[in-house]
């Protein structure tokens, strides 16, 4: 079944002074998705998992036109009280339940070791970068990853790439958010390659000695910069 993604938050959340924490969040993209040219792209959206406080959203991106799949993606989320920023329960009747399809949230990845001399970037969170809790975003965590990305390949320090990695196609990209930040915090970024594929990046984020987000992406093993004629479309 496919929910109303504003309606059941309006339900869970606005309604009830609480907001939510993403704890996890994957997404897999096939090579049709980064194909040349302008193309419809439909969402469909439902709840595969609840538990006591918290609950997945699965998403299918789709050709609505062809109904071809191009990707698939998750965000395990946690409902916390607005003020606290503590877990709350989630109430039996407050997510459409007849979309559950899994019994237990994903098994989180593990990062490639990490060598020594690791890329470092630096950052400072801006009044833009947080939400309306005005704690860092998560899509910001993402640029930040991607940011310091380009800068380690922009440098010649990635075996892989040689530019700004925007060009180049993505093919799964997963995050675990541990911590937080807000504005005007200093955040170091690492950033480093499997050693046994150049195309998987390992990322890590630091607020002060507290690690607040991990990240692996790994990008088309065929993809070179220039090959998309699109910049990345995340």
């Amino acid at each position: 079944m496919i929910a109303s993604s504003l309606k059941a938050y309006d339900q869970l959340h606005v309604k009830n002074k609480t907001s939510v924490f993403v704890r996890y969040m994957d997404l897999n993209l096939t090579p049709n998705y980064w194909k040349p040219g302008i193309r419809p792209l439909g969402t469909k959206v439902w709840i595969s998992y609840v538990g006591r406080t918290s609950y997945i959203r699965d998403f299918h991106y789709i050709n609505p036109m062809t109904g071809e799949l191009l990707g698939t993606g998750l965000f395990h989320v946690v409902k916390v009280d607005f003020k606290t920023r503590r877990p709350t329960k989630i109430g039996a009747d407050q997510l459409d339940r007849r979309g559950i399809t899994r019994d237990v949230p994903p098994t989180n990845f593990v990062l490639s070791p990490k060598p020594a001399g690791s890329h470092l970037y630096s950052t400072k969170v801006l009044s833009s970068d947080t939400d309306r809790s005005q704690y860092l975003n998560t899509s910001m965590h993402i640029k930040y990853f991607m940011d310091a990305g380009s800068c380690m390949a922009i440098d010649g320090k990635l075996t892989g790439f040689h530019g700004d990695l925007a060009y180049y196609d993505i093919a799964k990209l997963s995050v675990i958010f541990l911590g937080k930040a807000v504005i005007d915090d200093q955040l170091k970024i690492t950033c480093w390659e499997d050693a046994s594929n150049v195309k998987l990046l390992n990322f890590e984020t630091l607020n002060g000695s507290k690690v607040i987000s991990q990240c692996q992406i790994k990008f088309a093993e065929d993809c070179k910069a220039g090959n998309s004629k699109n910049l990345s479309k995340l």
